[in-house]
């Protein structure tokens, strides 16, 4: 695995996120991050380095939802495919909306969740920024803050 998804995994272990959390809570957020991912694509002028912190915040949360459902961390390291930052962000909304079907009926999440690591390859690579940056960057973040867990969603200390 090229990113830093061992230690990813690692923080929602020791945050207490993995025992007391669930896909929705952790879904809710995902969608909060592809808000952020968007906003900063519709900017006027794109700050790939801010871009990359909020892509780096996808790879987390995804890495939390892919341990809440089980899955073998290898299988989100896949390669996606880039044409134009906006196709790759109507495909990562799609696989967004299919998992959010998938989790109100109950149905098998795993093709979806690798299909979502996959968009933000995509979108990494149409974009011609650096995913394993991202994700290091992300964790170098998350690894410092504190917080607690509420209703199952991991509050920072700061917004306490």
């Amino acid at each position: 695995m090229q990113y830093n998804l061992e230690l990813i995994a690692q923080w929602f272990k020791d945050t207490g996120i993995i025992e007391h959390s669930s896909i929705d809570k952790q879904f809710i957020k995902f969608v909060e991050e592809i808000g952020e991912v968007s906003e900063e694509l519709t900017s006027s002028i794109i700050d790939k380095e801010s871009l990359g912190g909020e892509i780096g915040d996808l790879i987390v949360v995804l890495t939390g939802m892919a341990m809440l459902e089980g899955l073998n961390l290898k299988q989100l390291d896949i390669t996606g495919f880039g044409k134009c930052k906006f196709d790759a962000l109507a495909r990562l909304n799609k696989s967004t909306g299919d998992l959010a079907g998938a989790i109100a009926k109950g149905r098998d999440k795993e093709f979806i969740l690798i299909d979502l690591a996959a968009c933000i390859d995509g979108l990494c690579l149409a974009l011609s920024i650096d995913k394993n940056e991202c994700a290091h960057r992300a964790y170098k973040k998350i690894s410092k803050r504190k917080g607690k867990m509420i209703n199952g969603v991991f509050v920072k200390e700061s917004d306490l």
